[in-house]
């Protein structure tokens, strides 16, 4: 894969990332704004119904995201052969 892929890939996890924030964090503020025990336990059942997916999705995106930075950081730890050299 080369870099700019790698890149572009990392890039559009991000974006994943970056959309989804709104769904967590709404389910965040509905906890804490709960004024008693039901509705606690009312929010934190919608959430869990809401935002699994999502936060499987982020997790995933988050691995990959790992995944490919550790793929630069290898290409970047290697010397520069010059071009057409054997390695």
């Amino acid at each position: 894969m080369k870099r700019d892929e790698i890149e572009g890939e990392i890039n559009a996890n991000k974006n994943i990332l970056d959309n989804t924030d709104y769904q967590i964090l709404r389910a965040v503020e509905e906890i804490f704004a709960a004024e008693d025990v039901m509705s606690l336990l009312k929010a934190i059942t919608d959430a869990g119904k809401v935002i699994k997916d999502t936060i499987r999705l982020r997790k995933r995106m988050r691995d990959r995201i790992n995944e490919l930075e550790s793929m630069t950081a290898e290409d970047d730890e290697q010397p520069n052969a010059p071009e057409g050299a054997a390695a």
